[in-house]
Order: C-alpha cells, then sequence, then structure tokens
C-alpha cells in the first residue's frame, strides 16, 4: 500500500512540476521582447551606412524625376485642356437644344 502511495505521490509531483513548466513557458513566451538598444557607436555605423546607400539613390531618383517632369507637365495640361474642351462640348449642345426648343 504504501508504495502504491509513493507512487501517486510521485506521479503528482511530477504533474504538478510539469504545470509549473507549462504555465512559466505560457508566460514567458506571451511577452514581447525588448525593444533592440543600439550603442552610440553601432548607431553611427548605421547612419554611415544608411546615408551611403541613400545619396546615390537620392541623386538618381532627382534625376529621373528631372527627365521626366517635362513629359508630366505635358500629360497634365493635355489632360485639363481635354476636359476643358469636352465641357465646352456639353455647353455647345445644351445651348443649341435650348435653341432649337
Amino acid at each position: 500500500m504504501t508504495n502504491l502511495f509513493l507512487r501517486k505521490s510521485h506521479i503528482f509531483s511530477f504533474s504538478k512540476y510539469l504545470c509549473f513548466l507549462w504555465i512559466s513557458i505560457s508566460v514567458i513566451s506571451c511577452t514581447e521582447p525588448p525593444p533592440l538598444k543600439l550603442t552610440s557607436t553601432q548607431r553611427t555605423e548605421v547612419d554611415t551606412l544608411y546615408l551611403r546607400i541613400v545619396n546615390p539613390l537620392g541623386k538618381q531618383l532627382d534625376s529621373t524625376c528631372e527627365a521626366n517632369k517635362e513629359k508630366k507637365i505635358q500629360m497634365l495640361l493635355d489632360s485639363m485642356r481635354n476636359v476643358r474642351l469636352s465641357e465646352e462640348e456639353n455647353l455647345r449642345l445644351k445651348y443649341l437644344q435650348n435653341e432649337n426648343k
């Protein structure tokens, strides 16, 4: 009988251990990791790398914008002109319809 009691107590203590382990892992896994903190040297290195990449790209984008600027402006002007011409045409048709009545 004592042998059976010891087995049950061992199983019960093992179950408590597993339960505690499961709760601990659940709590730890649900928390967010702390934010990354860089040293001043690391921040300087990141800034340097960023500027090495961004500066040439900025120059390329500026030259692309300049190259496409005239074409884009002309497209916008043509679009506005077409809208205005269609409005004028609609007004003329409306005027002709009112005149014919």
